[in-house]
C-alpha cells in the first residue's frame, strides 16, 4: 500500500518510463515488421494465414487460405505447388473447389484422364457450377470424345454461364457437333455466336464448315470470301474449295485447293481433294 501511495503521489521514475517506453516501442516495431513481411505478396500473406490456422477440425473455413495460395501459385506457373495446396484445401472440406481447380490444371497440362477423375471428385464433393461441365467438355474434346464433350457443353449452356464462357461454350458446341456430323446443332450454336461476335474468325470458319455439311455452299462461300479477304491460310482456302465444289465451280475450286497446297504441300487430304476437283466435268 505505501508503495502504491508513493507511486500515485510522485509518479513513476524517469528511468522506469524510459524502460517501459523502449519495451512497448520494440513490441510495436516487431509487430509492424511481422505485418509488413507477411503481406509482402499474396504468397506470404496466405502462408502466414496458414501458419496461424487453429488446430481444431471444428473450425470453419480452414481450407480458404490453401485455396487462395494455390490460385496464386497456378497464376504464376508453379503448378505442382498449386496442386498440393488444392489437395490440402479439398482435404479440409472445401465442397469440391480444390478438386475442380486440380482438374483444370491437369487438363491444361494434357493429363486428361486425371483431370476427369478430379472433376468427378469435385462433383461428388458438392461442386455444381457451370464451369464444371464446361471444363469436363474441354477435357473430353481433347481426348477425341466429341459426343460426350457435346453433352457436357450443352449442360454448361443450360446453366446460363456469363460472358465470355457463354460464347466459348457455343463455339465448342459447334466444334463438337461438326466432328460427329450433327449439322443442325452446329449451325444452331454458331449462327447466334457469329451474330454477336462478327469478328470471331474461328466461329465464322466453323459456321462455314457447318453450312457446307448442311448443303448450303453459297452461305459458306459468303463467309469464306470475307475470311480470305482478311487473311489467307490453308484451311480457309480448303473450305472455300469445298464450297466451290458444292457450287460446281470447278475453276474456282481448283484455284483454292492449289492455294491451300502452296501453303501445305504435304497435306494428303488436300492432294486427294485436288484429284476430286480435277475429275469434275
Amino acid at each position: 500500500i505505501p508503495g502504491l501511495v508513493f507511486l500515485a503521489v510522485h509518479g513513476p521514475s524517469a528511468r522506469a518510463l524510459l524502460v517501459t517506453g523502449c519495451l512497448v516501442g520494440a513490441l510495436l516495431v516487431w509487430q509492424s515488421l511481422d505485418r509488413v513481411l507477411s503481406l509482402e505478396n499474396p504468397e506470404t500473406a496466405w502462408t502466414d494465414a496458414i501458419a496461424k490456422l487453429p488446430n481444431d477440425p471444428r473450425a470453419v473455413g480452414r481450407w480458404f487460405p490453401y485455396l487462395n495460395r494455390g490460385a496464386y501459385y497456378a497464376e504464376n506457373g508453379s503448378f505442382e505447388l498449386a496442386l498440393a495446396d488444392f489437395e490440402a484445401s479439398a482435404a479440409l472440406g472445401d465442397r469440391g473447389m480444390g478438386a475442380f481447380n486440380m482438374g483444370t490444371i491437369l487438363s491444361a497440362k494434357g493429363r486428361q484422364e486425371q483431370a476427369l477423375a478430379a472433376f468427378d471428385r469435385a462433383e461428388s464433393e458438392g461442386y455444381q457450377l457451370y464451369n464444371l461441365p464446361f471444363q469436363r467438355g474441354l477435357a473430353l474434346l481433347a481426348m477425341s470424345r466429341p459426343e460426350e464433350a457435346l453433352r457436357q457443353f450443352e449442360k454448361a449452356r443450360s446453366l446460363d454461364p456469363p460472358s465470355p464462357t457463354r460464347e466459348i461454350t457455343l463455339l465448342q458446341i459447334g466444334r463438337a457437333a461438326i466432328q460427329i456430323s450433327r449439322r443442325e446443332e452446329a449451325v444452331a450454336a454458331l449462327e447466334p455466336l457469329v451474330r454477336s461476335e462478327p469478328a470471331n474468325r474461328e466461329a465464322r470458319y466453323l459456321l462455314s464448315m457447318a453450312y457446307i455439311m448442311s448443303g448450303r455452299p453459297a452461305d459458306a462461300r459468303m463467309l469464306l470470301d470475307k475470311l480470305l479477304m482478311e487473311s489467307g491460310d490453308a484451311r480457309t482456302y480448303y473450305a472455300r474449295a469445298l464450297a466451290n465444289y458444292g457450287l460446281k465451280r470447278k475453276a474456282e475450286a481448283l484455284g483454292d485447293i492449289e492455294s491451300a497446297l502452296r501453303i501445305a504441300p504435304d497435306n494428303a487430304s488436300l492432294q486427294a481433294w485436288r484429284g476430286k476437283i480435277l475429275a469434275m466435268p
